[in-house]
């Protein structure tokens, strides 16, 4: 075929004409390999007949006409992707303009795989007909969405609402426990003999002279239960309990419930015999110890995560930026090691910073505009070093964030898209039965 003539392309309807030596430009790709023997030639017509979309082909000519291989922004990344795969021409040759439309295609699948698992752990399960005649199976599956799949029943979503509030009274108590405005004064057994008491610390003399209102431990005792119950239904009605075993929240759950029942039992039942022990020794400070190991109580918050879907995609949204988080990290250790130690070199003769490590840590605390007061620069070079500290320190924090609001909000639309469709799909169902 001479390379003057003119080569006939009809793609879904639509002709496109261009000569041979154009086609000729990329020797690898399929336009190049076109003659009157291929399958898409038709003798009649005289053209060359693809199945194809013409507006995904523009972009493939154009290239071929010496314009650049420039992508429409209105069409799918991964159509226009598999556009170039069927035509055989090489992603590199895509202009630099318009890497944006063509490299989000991993991002978007990258998002829709990490919605696709959220939408698979919410989906509710479905009993087979065989388990459907079992009563146990019915009421193991009825359970297991009552406890963990909060859409689905009215039921299940007052009862996590219900686990949500007992959380923060979880922690509301073992945080006020430690204030004195609700500790009440301890009454002594004064028929046993006391030891001379020596204590310092007036944090433990207040453990050992007051105890926690009775009302606190009353209602200490009923979130006790209730988080053993739930615990011991979880298991119960879980699907796999090897994988529920398996997971650090509930590892963590466990330690918790049984601290806290061990730390209960002791103070109801064996009070006087750890009042009569000196506060000082291993055995009553192990105690004290074992009994606030409990505040890991707080990290039910995040098993709230697999039972409140939003909740999910906000902490989502902070994995899927740690590497920015923890560049950020860097950064501002790096810029805080430079404007500590030029605080100290600064601020020498006023004997302000006693040494470089302490001028990081205030180079830290200006950056996050913290600002404790207990060290401040005296002279005019110190003033504008820390100046200089403050105004770092924003630009440094404040980028990071900006990403972590703009992967929650893409998250969150997806979030949303999934919900209306998945409503759509209950509603064509429903509609399908009445029928």
């Amino acid at each position: 075929m001479s390379k003057r003539s003119k080569v006939r392309i009809n793609i879904g309807g639509q002709l496109f004409v261009t000569r041979q030596s154009r086609l000729n430009k990329f020797p690898g790709s399929r336009l190049c390999r076109l003659n009157k023997d291929s399958d898409e030639f038709e003798i009649e017509s005289g053209e060359y007949y693809f199945d194809r979309d013409p507006a995904l082909f523009s972009p493939i000519i154009n290239l071929y006409r010496d314009q650049g291989l420039h992508l429409p922004k209105h069409v799918c990344g991964r159509a226009m992707l598999q556009e170039l795969q069927f035509w055989e021409i090489p992603e590199e040759l895509v202009s630099e303009c318009c890497w944006k439309v063509l490299y989000k295609v991993e991002r978007n699948e990258n998002l829709a795989e990490t919605m696709q698992k959220l939408e698979d752990s919410s989906k509710f399960a479905c009993l087979s007909p065989r388990d459907a005649q079992s009563r146990y199976c019915r009421l193991k599956h009825a359970s297991w969405m009552l406890l963990s799949r909060p859409r689905s029943s009215f039921l299940s979503k007052m009862f996590n609402n219900l686990y949500l509030l007992m959380v923060l009274v979880s922690v509301f108590i073992f945080v006020s426990n430690t204030h004195p405005a609700f500790r009440i004064e301890r009454i002594f057994n004064y028929t046993t003999t006391q030891p001379y008491i020596n204590i310092n610390n007036s944090i433990y003399l207040m453990f050992y002279n007051t105890v926690p209102h009775p009302s606190l431990v009353y209602v200490d005792v009923i979130c006790a239960v209730f988080f053993t119950l739930e615990w011991l239904l979880s298991f119960f009605a879980t699907p796999c309990k090897l994988k529920f075993l398996k997971k650090a929240l509930n590892i963590i759950d466990v330690l918790v419930i049984v601290c806290n029942w061990a730390t209960l039992i002791v103070d109801m039942a064996f009070e006087d015999g750890f009042i009569s022990l000196d506060p000082t020794s291993f055995l009553y400070v192990s105690y004290i110890r074992l009994k606030y190991i409990t505040v890991m109580r707080i990290l039910r918050f995040f098993k709230l995560a697999e039972r409140f879907p939003s909740l999910h995609i906000m902490l989502l949204s902070v994995r899927k930026s740690i590497r920015e988080l923890t560049m950020m990290t860097v950064c501002v250790f790096i810029i805080a090691t430079l404007f500590g130690c030029a605080l100290f070199l600064a601020e020498v003769e006023q004997e302000t910073v006693a040494n470089m490590p302490l001028g990081i840590w205030w180079a830290i605390v200006t950056m996050t505009t913290v600002g404790y007061g207990d060290l401040y620069p005296k002279t005019a070079l110190g003033r504008l070093v820390a100046s200089f500290c403050a105004i770092t320190g924003l630009l440094a924090l404040s980028m990071p964030i900006a990403i972590i609001a703009s992967n929650f909000n893409e998250y969150y639309t997806r979030d949303k898209e999934r919900e209306r469709r998945i409503t759509w799909e209950k509603g064509n169902n429903s509609e399908k039965l009445d029928l």
